[in-house]
């Protein structure tokens, strides 16, 4: 049998699902199925840190689940952030700054930094990206605008959204 495909989540996946689409109390199986087959979801270090970024002040466990939910049941469920060896690293970093100069990111309507720089970790690895970000049919007159369904189109790095795809495949792959 051949290696299942590793994921490569994008904040918004997570940060979105879990206080707006499927919050865990209402939807619990959508969280235990994303448990179940964590070896197989990546969040890069720089989109781990996008999600209830947190010190670790003296604040009691208690607080922190309370103020911090999704962070604290993504450290429970052991989802840690995916850290890159330091020549890795830096090849990553340098696709990212060319895709970034290509795509003409920091404009509020197209990709961000933290996105481009999980295309180019995605992409380094063989990871399919995971996004709520809709794909974009038409092709925007200005690169700043795209996003990163289109960015991974242009660049060949497969791509998919959450709930309809990852969680049917990951589903199917459970059975």
């Amino acid at each position: 049998m051949s290696n299942p495909i590793t994921y490569c989540l994008d904040a918004n996946v997570l940060i979105t699902s879990w206080y707006q689409s499927y919050p865990p109390d209402l939807f619990p199986c959508v969280w235990k199925l994303l448990a179940y087959h964590q070896s197989q979801l990546v969040i890069p270090q720089p989109i781990f840190d996008e999600i209830e970024p947190y010190s670790n002040n003296a604040i009691s466990q208690n607080k922190r689940k309370e103020k911090y939910p999704l962070k604290c049941w993504l450290e429970e469920k052991d989802f840690h952030p995916q850290k890159v060896p330091g020549a890795i690293a830096d090849a990553i970093e340098k696709k990212a700054f060319e895709l970034g100069r290509t795509y003409e990111t920091g404009n509020s309507k197209g990709a961000g930094q933290n996105d481009i720089l999980l295309i180019a970790f995605a992409e380094r690895h063989g990871h399919t990206i995971v996004t709520l970000e809709a794909d974009q049919p038409q092709e925007p007159s200005k690169k700043s605008d795209y996003r990163i369904p289109l960015i991974c189109k242009k660049e060949g790095v497969p791509w998919i959204g959450f709930f309809v795809d990852l969680l049917r495949k990951l589903k199917e792959q459970k059975q």
